[in-house]
């Protein structure tokens, strides 16, 4: 009962471990070999401790990569105008404005943001060169290395589980929306499922977010990877025709001409004969377990 217990310890204090002892980690590291940056190393460690293995190997792999080609963009920015400091000062600016304003979305650019304003902080602070260049990449590479290793080896969460919740959940919607749109059959009724149908799609881009990071997972399982390729495919084909066949009813119930409706009413027969092929393939295939793995808090 008590390992259970501390088996499902929440998401931060999970995180919160893995935190203190890559810090714990890296400083080993830096003492044994002296390095001459290595809080280069521990901060990079602890910004890449994250909820899922998932999200460490995207997140590790695109700071590594974004370091190594902001810096070099920096370098060269850096060697065009190191006579202007004005401009330098003003890059730097907009470096540090492109990185809080892309705080909560697109890591990419933020990172390669992050490489470039390195550069020019050292530029105003003694200059920058080859050893410093050579720093900060094998810097980075060994903290996000321990980073990925304590996400995957100390109480590891994967983004897969969540993936099964947002299926669980996905497809528990479906069924509910495939009992409801054939009962609406006026124009207020039809209009009243828009926002049953934005509920769905809101799920759906939960999920899309969550697979992403769950094919990093899965990289390596060829097997694993098709299954949950084909579960994803299928729940999106089924979300695209839902959404197609509210929207031909509605038209047709607010443009009753003779050519319109007649479309419509094919249009109809078509998304209705797809959605129940979609249904029998889905209901088909084996959802994964929620019961089998651990949940992400």
């Amino acid at each position: 009962m008590k390992l259970e217990a501390f088996l499902n310890i929440n998401t931060n204090t999970r995180m919160a471990i893995r935190a203190a002892l890559a810090a714990w980690v890296c400083l080993l590291v830096t003492e044994h070999f002296y390095l001459d940056r290595g809080y280069w190393a521990i901060l990079t460690a602890l910004s890449l401790i994250t909820p899922s293995l998932g999200a460490s190997i995207y997140q590790s792999f695109m700071r590594f990569v974004m370091t190594i080609f902001g810096c070099f963009v920096g370098w060269g920015i850096y060697l065009l105008f190191k006579h202007q400091p004005e401009i330098l000062l003003l890059i730097t600016l907009v470096t540090i404005f492109i990185i809080v304003y892309t705080l909560y979305h697109d890591y990419v650019l933020r990172m390669m943001a992050t490489g470039i304003s390195v550069v020019m902080l050292f530029s105003f602070l003694g200059g920058w060169d080859l050893s410093l260049l050579w720093a900060r990449i094998y810097e980075t590479l060994l903290g996000a290395g321990i980073a990925l290793s304590l996400n995957a080896l100390i109480l590891p969460e994967f983004s897969k589980n969540e993936v099964k919740k947002e299926l669980h959940y996905l497809i528990e919607k479906i069924h509910h929306f495939a009992t409801d749109i054939p009962k609406a059959q006026s124009l207020a009724e039809l209009i009243s499922l828009q926002s049953e149908l934005n509920d769905l799609e809101q799920s759906r881009l939960n999920l899309e977010h969550s697979y992403e990071l769950a094919r990093f997972e899965l990289f390596l399982r060829r097997a694993k990877r098709n299954y949950y390729d084909m579960l994803h495919t299928e729940v999106n084909l089924l979300c695209f025709y839902y959404q197609a066949l509210l929207n031909t009813k509605i038209s047709a119930l607010q443009h009753p001409e003779a050519v319109r409706a007649y479309l419509a009413e094919s249009a109809i027969d078509y998304y209705e004969s797809r959605i129940g092929q979609g249904l029998v393939k889905l209901d088909s295939m084996n959802l994964p377990s929620l019961t089998k793995t651990r949940r992400i808090s």
